[in-house]
């Protein structure tokens, strides 16, 4: 207890070394849990978008009758239920067939959580003449998708009874159509999230939608049938069968001709229940041992929890590379900000330890009370770690949110049948911290209780009286140096510091460079890497040099049934409406022909041709080489890009005239001007074009009315830029972005070439619009009306806006980057408080030489002067070594590519091929060079030369100002 009251008295005495040492320890335990609970969220989010895509529910059936649904809710082997009411249909008040789409009505909260389709904005209806409406819908009816707009509506029901005309409020945007960005690399295809797509039988056949637009409860209650409903339904876990036997229960009920029925469809996957599937999607990886080929039998939550405890969930990048880097700089810090307080505290009680040994206490017991004093002293500072890390995590998912508009999902918000997968791939965060941290302080402790303990009792006093001599004849030495010499002996006396510091404190400043150099980087090209599908689109599709883009998208329709649908696209009306609109700078339009084609006996001339043209799917071996109409203001632009012969303006428009592009010069040698072509185009039924129907149960073969030829000559060689492919070029961007494929071959013609030819196609396929540079919010928001409006009495056009996905990229950025800042600032405020330990402590030992050196006649400035040379070198040195890790990063980053590629180029067997090594787990190919590194060194040493300016100066400042006698007197 004597020990102990010691102990107490020598830290309230302290209290600033006292507080360092609790404040490094807090610090470093919020930096891991923040840490944790981010890495949490991201998994946590990645969860919530599966489930988004597929529903928190095991099994849903589509039920059209009352009786239906009370079998299904009267199952016991199911214990949770909820109801999402299909009330009918409906469309805008001038529309046609095309504007139909279904709605509906959730019964209760607890069916909306089953469900899972959350708004992306806003909420669902609470209020009559409210609406939550899909953004793909809303768009596709001519409304931006926005809250607060207005939506004049029709509904009806299943009985095409009319309900109610009625404007709606959209007060909830939710996805029900999502685009799949990634799937072509541009356009995107379009998929369902709910829907039922029943097994085999004809009874079940067809596909049956989930609702587009959802109503509140008051406007549910106008519609008398309410027998048409989607049940969701969770398994028991005190029924008689699990995810697997339920699901195969009711698939063996698709082979029972006395239990199949019209009112009860449902839809599962591959014998297994919803959620366990996405279970397996979002946390556990189905490749084992290089096979990708998925066991049926591992599918359901038993087998899934299984899998999950043999260890075989998939841990991301972030969670196996970042987070142990990241705790591992966290710990080096804080025992280097915490060792040396400790060791200067143990080393002032010397003495005093040497006191207690005399007097009975033993070794073991001396080495286990420092140790037991400094852990007692951390446990409340690991506690407010947890407290002050929590703030932090809530703060910054409030400012990403409220300022950034930028979403990060709570750590603890999941489900709790996912919440034990969320676990199997992340780090547990209540209990890692305090696991990491005590490790951390015990060997701090252990240290520093080492050396105090290895000498006798009477060593120890007389260390204290060693030290107590040295610095008095330092002093007297000192007082009979020349008024000359204080810069020197003050510089030696820096100089002469003890090795061991001068490594702590360049080890510590080095961590710090690195973790925020290196970081940077890596975070950089992270967003770079999750940001690339979009960046490959505002490349492909020329959407950076505009604001507005819309392309005829294959989407919904099979190249060959795209080819033959002629009636998509913008007519010249809903061109001209957009040119006029206000805000408009700039329209470009194309017409793209996909259907013009070479006979097989003319590319037989010349065989080199057939290797840049696609051959088409038909009994003639035909040729396909698109057609490409430009409006004339156009083919100024393109003669920039003309390599042989001149682009006619009134030879093109009439027809006589086509020009050739190329994507790569080598391919001009292919043709030559003057050379006569012939082009043949197959005109096929009128009802191709205006039943699509029709032309999905044609099958194969279509009614040929006849075989239209156009004779021509080529008038130029055109070899497009990068920049221009997405623009003029009519092909698949995924082709012509492969290296070596130097892409596909392209007619050129007039508008009114292509009509003179008379082929079906007409309208503008391609177009893009460009704003004013000056326009307002308020005007770009009206333009947006007129936008989707004119794309409203279009078909299967895909458009996109600059502005949107620009955004989306922006967001992406906030999140990744806002993380990147969070740890660097925890990890700045860890480091720069040990710095501040070992400044503030060797600063104190020079007190007396400082104001003795002052007494004798030393300028004020002088100390400023030795003082910052000495310590402003380190970030400087510190900051020139840090690019190393980047350079080590980008050279192995190099080397795992490289042999990736050598390894893909001699295996031709890659179904069997074992994806394990490291260098098939590196990420999108990056380039950490590109992000300005020798810039991110120098901003890195200016602010950190800034925060020792600001930690040295007051304490300086503070020294200069003391008294010899008054230094002396409280060192004594």
């Amino acid at each position: 207890m004597l020990y102990f009251e010691l102990a107490l008295s020598y830290w309230k005495f302290h209290k600033r070394r006292a507080f360092s040492i609790i404040l490094a320890v807090m610090l470093g335990t919020a930096a891991i849990f923040t840490a944790l609970l981010l890495v949490r969220s991201l998994r946590v989010g990645e969860m919530e978008n599966s489930i988004y895509d597929r529903g928190n529910y095991d099994m849903a059936f589509y039920i059209s009758s009352d009786a239906a649904a009370k079998e299904i809710m009267e199952d016991k082997d199911f214990g949770e239920f909820g109801t999402i009411y299909r009330l009918g249909t409906a469309f805008v008040k001038d529309g046609g067939d095309e504007e139909v789409f279904p709605i509906g009505s959730i019964k209760d909260s607890g069916s909306e959580r089953m469900w899972h389709l959350t708004p992306l904005e806003g909420r669902y209806p609470e209020c009559s003449g409210e609406i939550a409406i899909d953004r793909q819908t809303m768009r596709e009816l001519g409304y931006p998708a926005k809250l607060g707009e207005k939506v004049f509506l029709t509904l009806k029901d299943y009985n095409e009874k009319e309900i109610m005309k009625k404007e709606f409020t959209v007060v909830g945007i939710i996805e029900q159509i999502y685009i799949d960005e990634e799937d072509n690399g541009y356009g995107g295809v379009g998929w369902e999230r709910r829907c039922c797509s029943p097994y085999f039988n004809d009874s079940n056949a067809g596909k049956i939608s989930g609702p587009y637009a959802y109503f509140s409860s008051q406007d549910c209650s106008k519609f008398s049938d309410l027998s048409n409903k989607i049940i969701l339904a969770n398994v028991s876990e005190d029924g008689n069968y699990d995810d697997v036997g339920i699901a195969e229960k009711y698939y063996d009920a698709l082979f029972d001709s006395d239990w199949i029925r019209d009112d009860i469809r449902f839809d599962f996957y591959n014998d297994c229940c919803n959620r366990s599937i996405v279970a397996n999607n979002a946390v556990l990886s189905w490749k084992e041992d290089g096979n990708d080929d998925i066991d049926l039998n591992t599918r359901g939550t038993d087998a899934v929890t299984k899998r999950m405890e043999e260890g075989r969930g998939y841990a991301d990048s972030t969670t196996r590379i970042v987070i142990p880097v990241i705790a591992g700089i966290i710990i080096l810090l804080t025992v280097v900000s915490t060792y040396e307080a400790v060791k200067t505290a143990m080393e002032e009680r010397t003495r005093m330890m040497g006191l207690l040994r005399c007097v009975g206490l033993t070794k073991r017991q001396s080495f286990f009370l420092l140790v037991t004093e400094v852990c007692s002293l951390s446990l409340l500072a690991i506690g407010g770690g947890y407290l002050l890390g929590f703030g932090m995590y809530e703060g910054l998912r409030m400012i990403l949110e409220k300022c950034f508009e930028t979403k990060i999902y709570s750590a603890f918000s999941i489900d709790s049948y996912f919440l034990p997968f969320i676990r199997a791939v992340t780090y547990e965060p209540m209990t890692v911290p305090v696991l990491l941290m005590g490790v951390c302080v015990l060997i701090t402790a252990i240290i520093a209780a080492i050396q105090m303990t290895k000498f006798s009792p009477l060593q120890a006093y007389k260390q204290q009286k060693r030290e107590k001599r040295g610095k008095k004849l330092f002093r007297e030495e000192i007082s009979q140096i020349s008024y000359f010499s204080p810069v020197r002996i003050f510089a030696k006396y820096v100089r002469e510091n003890s090795l061991a510091g001068k490594i702590l404190l360049y080890f510590n400043v080095f961590l710090l460079m690195a973790s925020a150099v290196f970081g940077y980087v890596y975070f950089r090209a992270s967003v770079d890497i999750s940001n690339r599908f979009v960046k490959e689109e505002l490349e492909n599709t020329g959407l950076k040099d505009c604001d507005y883009y819309a392309d005829k998208t294959l989407s919904s329709l099979t190249d060959t049934l795209g080819d033959l649908f002629h009636n998509m696209g913008i007519t010249q009306e809903v061109y001209d409406t957009l040119s006029k609109a206000e805000g408009v700078k700039n329209t470009f339009g194309i017409i793209a022909d996909r259907n013009t084609r070479l006979k097989a006996e003319i590319v037989e001339e010349d065989e080199r041709l057939s290797e840049f043209l696609e051959v088409l799917k038909n009994d003639k071996g035909d040729y396909k080489i698109p057609t490409v109409a430009v409006r004339d203001e156009s083919l100024k632009e393109l003669s920039k890009y003309v390599t042989d012969g001149k682009l006619d303006e009134k030879k093109l428009n009439s027809g006589e005239e086509i020009a050739v592009i190329l994507l790569e010069k080598k391919q001009a040698d292919l043709f030559s001007i003057g050379q006569s072509v012939s082009i043949f185009q197959e005109i096929y039924a009128k009802e191709i074009d205006e039943d699509e129907d029709y032309l999905r149960e044609s099958g194969a073969v279509y009614p040929i009315l006849e075989e239209r030829k156009m004779q021509t000559k080529i008038g130029a060689i055109i070899v497009l830029e990068k920049s221009m492919i997405g623009k003029y070029y009519c092909g698949d961007y995924r082709d012509i972005t492969m290296e070596g494929s130097g892409g596909k071959i392209n007619f050129l013609t007039g508008i009114e070439g292509l009509k003179k030819w008379n082929v079906p196609d007409k309208n503008y396929t391609r177009i893009q619009i460009s704003l004013n540079d000056e326009i307002s919010s308020e005007e770009r928001d009206n333009f947006e009306k007129v936008w989707y409006q004119a794309l409203s009495k279009t078909k299967y056009m895909y458009s996109a806006s600059r502005f949107e996905k620009e955004s989306m990229m922006a967001e992406k950025s906030r999140m990744t980057m806002g993380i990147f800042w969070l740890l660097i600032l925890l990890l700045f405020l860890i480091g720069i408080l040990g710095m501040m330990n070992v400044f503030a402590i060797r600063l104190r030992n020079m007190r007396q030489d400082i104001a003795l050196l002052r007494l004798v006649g030393a300028e004020e400035n002088f100390l400023d002067r030795v003082v910052l040379r000495r310590f402003m070198m380190i970030p400087v040195i510190c900051g020139i070594l840090s690019a190393f890790p980047v350079v080590i990063a980008q050279k192995i980053y190099d080397y795992g590519m490289q042999v990736r590629e050598q390894v893909l180029s001699s295996t031709h067997d890659f179904s069997y091929f074992d994806y394990s090594p490291w260098y098939f787990q590196l990420p999108y190919p990056v380039d950490f060079y590109q992000y300005h590194l020798p810039i991110v060194v120098l901003v890195t040493i200016f602010i950190l030369c800034i925060i020792f300016l600001i930690g040295l100066l007051p304490e300086i400042r503070r020294m200069q100002k003391e008294n010899l006698i008054d230094v002396v007197r409280k060192s004594e």
